[in-house]
């Protein structure tokens, strides 16, 4: 697909993916020459990573795919969900992106093909025009979705009639389906995100085996070999204090 884009609006677009993403993670040389550019660099606040990933597309920059964290406190919660935002739709940025959801989601207003239903991506987009203080661009949509899974719209039902017959009658049920649904197709943990961090319940067992296995009270093989018999802690003699 060929993009229709301005100059002005190409770079602005361009310059706001390498602010997300950082010219380490690419190999692309006209990547790497674009970050370096001195121009005005769309800078975002240091917590923009803390819910979204974005992964580039080195044959097109222009295709984007964002890796969402759910939410917490919502059903999505604990879940990743891959979305792709396409500015090579000839309109961008008079009219939204093409954005999809990719990763299914019980969720009224996403439908099983991944269209989004969101007054800001439709109607309410021409009432929210870009300016160089207002740029809509990746974190604008990306920022839009994440709204979407924290307040779902019961009335804006696509083709999932359920959720939002759910969301209406029995809440609870709505939320165990939407939690169910999530561990069903977004629990994998994209690459883009690393290693999941270590919980402290998971810190506090190994500085605990550590210990134990510099008092020789069990033995490496028991930390790093199944079945990994490490006591409970305050489980056991080794397990006890004492005071």
């Amino acid at each position: 697909m060929t993009s229709a884009l301005s100059s002005a609006v190409h770079k602005k677009l361009v310059r706001e993916i390498l602010s997300l993403q950082g010219p380490s993670q690419s190999a692309d040389p006209r990547i790497k020459a674009a970050y370096s550019s001195k121009q005005a660099l769309v800078r975002l606040d240091d917590e923009t990573q803390d819910d979204y990933r974005i992964e580039v597309r080195e044959e097109d920059l222009l295709d984007v795919r964002v890796w969402l964290m759910g939410p917490v406190g919502t059903p999505f919660e604990g879940g990743f969900f891959q979305m792709s935002i396409d500015f090579r739709n000839g309109a961008y940025p008079e009219q939204a992106p093409t954005v999809k959801l990719l990763t299914k989601i019980f969720h009224p207003n996403v439908s099983t093909r991944g269209d989004i239903c969101v007054n800001s991506f439709n109607a309410g987009w021409s009432d929210q025009k870009g300016s160089a203080s207002n740029f809509k661009g990746v974190d604008f949509c990306a920022r839009t979705v994440l709204g979407l899974l924290v307040n779902p719209n019961p009335d804006s039902v696509l083709d999932q009639p359920e959720a939002g017959r759910l969301m209406h009658d029995s809440y609870e049920e709505f939320m165990r389906m939407a939690k169910v649904w999530t561990s069903a197709y977004a629990l994998p943990r994209p690459a883009c995100w690393g290693p999941a961090p270590c919980t402290e319940a998971a810190q506090t067992r190994i500085l605990y085996a550590t210990s134990l296995v510099s008092r020789k009270k069990i033995s490496i093989l028991d930390v790093f070999v199944p079945p990994f018999n490490v006591p409970l802690i305050g489980s056991g003699s080794c397990g006890r204090t004492t005071t």
